[in-house]
């Protein structure tokens, strides 16, 4: 019986002032529900007596079954103060993480302003190709380490995550799980060597020093994208262990302040780094992949130490014997939580999909008649993995995530290129990049709040799209001899637009409605985002530079497009609540409980569940 996808309380004197008290207690009737506007869907307000607590209880073997408590009260102070704690704690090194990804794998840009591509004799066709081979690698990881990270901890695989021929070794020599449903993570006590993720891709970035030409250069690129891919969605996922959904988007924000923060650090760095062109006979952007590896190579082997499996599980390592939280801030923490959406409590953070377990046993068969049985089970995971691929109501933000960012993306990788043609020393060229950064950070913190305050997701998410046609109009009327500095401010303005990616994130979490569910969309919202890198970074042509005017043609058109697919978009979920609406409400009250007792609909399948737009 699967748990119902809406936030509920079972309590009927709330206290004053607390969270639950503000958003659900107006009713103690199953067939009142109360529009809560703030989480994007109906909530269903539940009472001690209506016999239903069972279908909200977590299963016995998550992670925070322990606290779970359906009467629990806190005031708002309290809860503040955990959020607060949390922030510290938890996002703060999350966003750390991002600081590592975007260093070593956007110093590239940097690099390019001090003749990267001339020094290894490199085209700009080259180029794409190289960052076509990224994006790829980048892409392809995205859903195995999706899936992996759900098994053994999104805490240990950003932590564990190279060396996959030993872990193959390790994972078809170990002994049989006890449970199908239960994956035994991997102690980091029986292995001699486990680098973490971070680690890998920076000591792949730093071997960027040595390239020799092409064939080095693609071989780094491809790498470095298959170590990289996966973190994102891993960390989304990660998040939502500590976060509700409506702070979730104000979280995933910081993490892309973070990206342009780095980018505005990367850029202040590579302008004194390249300056040490010369020095021991390398180029500047040899010393520019060497040092910067060095210090994401650092906050690896911090976080190997630092993030905890769940808000329950924070004693050791660095966090202390005693870990971070009393037992009352993690029975708040873990109620809050499933409170806002009861689906988190499904599956733990050790969960996998059976699928990963059969293909060990399958592997590992004795006899035909072993492997006959391993082979249906086999079938039933990868039908319950192909259930959540073929969530089709999540596949219109799948599409505005491959579409909505191909311009900025494209100006984007050839901005430091443009300034150099532009004839702006490396040293300016560098500068240069941070104008338009600091804007970007404003835009983005202000496209979050405006989608908050008006409760409007998806239009207030198509007014970066509207910015963008705008300058690509200009950029693509504006005459050849128009002055560098004119150019400069346009293209900047371009690349400073109100960025919608942390608002859709957001939304394909929420809209998700199930742990099974969300741990899937969050890699193929992310593998539709590289899919539209991988476009954009074949639309700039060497035959059409330097001013590429039918490249923005191309990306002209693109953006018209998805302009119009956001209204669309924002009219199927209008649609599809209108529709579940009306069935809903034709349900008598015991119908609708008998509707929950006996549903095998899933997440956002169920007839209870609204989706967010």
């Amino acid at each position: 019986m699967s748990p119902p996808t809406q936030p509920y309380v079972t309590n009927l004197s709330a206290l004053p002032g607390s969270a639950e008290t503000n958003a659900y207690s107006k009713s103690d009737d199953l067939s009142s529900l109360e529009s809560d506007t703030r989480h994007g869907k109906a909530s269903p307000v539940l009472s001690s007596d209506d016999g239903l607590l069972d279908l909200y209880k977590p299963m016995s073997n998550w992670e925070g079954a322990h606290r779970y408590d359906p009467i629990v009260q806190w005031t708002e102070a309290e809860e503040k103060a955990v959020v607060r704690k949390t922030d510290w704690r938890i996002c703060l090194v999350a966003c750390l993480v991002m600081v590592c990804l975007q260093l070593d794998r956007g110093n590239i840009v940097n690099a390019l302003s001090d003749n990267m591509l001339g020094d290894l004799k490199l085209s700009t066709n080259d180029y794409n190709l190289g960052q076509t081979i990224f994006y790829c690698s980048f892409l392809f990881m995205e859903l195995p380490s999706q899936l992996i990270s759900k098994a053994i901890g999104v805490d240990r695989y950003v932590q564990h995550k190279a060396v996959l021929i030993y872990d193959l070794h390790f994972l078809l020599t170990r002994s049989a799980p006890e449970s199908f449903h239960r994956w035994v993570p991997i102690q980091e006590s029986n292995s001699d060597v486990r680098p973490t993720s971070i680690r890998s891709w920076s000591i792949v970035a730093a071997s960027q020093a040595a390239l020799k030409g092409k064939t080095s250069f693609f071989i780094t690129r491809s790498l470095i994208g298959a170590l990289e891919g996966g973190v994102i969605p891993d960390l989304v996922l990660y998040l939502s262990y500590f976060y509700k959904g409506d702070e979730l988007t104000t979280r995933l924000s910081f993490f892309w302040v973070t990206l342009s923060s780095t980018t505005i650090v990367g850029s202040l760095l590579a302008a004194g780094i390249l300056q040490l062109r010369g020095t021991h006979g390398l180029e500047g952007w040899r010393w520019l992949f060497l040092i910067e590896a060095l210090f994401t190579l650092t906050a690896g082997i911090f976080a190997l130490f630092y993030l905890p499996a769940s808000p329950t599980e924070t004693a050791g390592g660095l966090r202390g014997k005693k870990g971070w939280f009393t037992e009352r801030e993690e029975v708040i923490i873990v109620n809050r939580v499933i409170r806002d959406d009861p689906t988190k409590s499904s599956m733990h953070n050790r969960e996998a999909s059976r699928s990963m377990f059969i293909t060990v046993h399958l592997l590992r068969a004795n006899s035909y008649s072993e492997l006959a049985l391993v082979c249906l089970m086999r079938l039933v995971g990868f039908l319950s993995l192909w259930k959540s691929f073929t969530d089709f109501d999540l596949w219109p933000l799948y599409l505005l995530g491959l579409t909505t960012f191909i311009a900025p993306a494209t100006a984007g990788a050839y901005f430091t290129l443009t300034l150099r043609s532009l004839k702006f020393s490396t040293f300016h060229t560098n500068l240069l990049q941070i104008p338009y950064l600091v804007l970007f950070i404003c835009q983005n913190l202000g496209l979050v709040w405006l989608a908050r305050k008006l409760n409007s997701r998806l239009l207030v998410a198509s007014i970066g799209s509207f910015w963008q046609l705008l300058f690509l109009i200009v950029l693509v009327a504006i005459p050849d001899n128009l002055g560098r500095w004119a150019k400069y401010a346009i293209t900047s303005l371009l690349l400073a637009f109100p960025y919608a990616h942390p608002i859709l994130v957001s939304l394909n979490s929420r809209n998700s409605g199930s742990v099974r569910t969300r741990s899937v969309s969050a890699s193929l919202y992310n593998m539709f985002v590289q899919a539209g890198s991988i476009v954009a970074s074949n639309i700039y042509q060497s035959r059409d530079k330097p001013y590429y005017r039918h490249g923005n043609r191309v990306l002209l058109g693109i953006v018209s497009a998805n302009i119009v697919l956001f209204f669309l978009v924002k009219f199927y979920y209008v649609a599809r609540n209108q529709q579940r609406a009306k069935k809903w409400e034709a349900l008598t009250v015991d119908q609708r409980r008998t509707y929950l007792e006996t549903t095998k609909n899933e997440g956002n399948r169920r007839l209870d569940f609204k989706f967010a737009h």
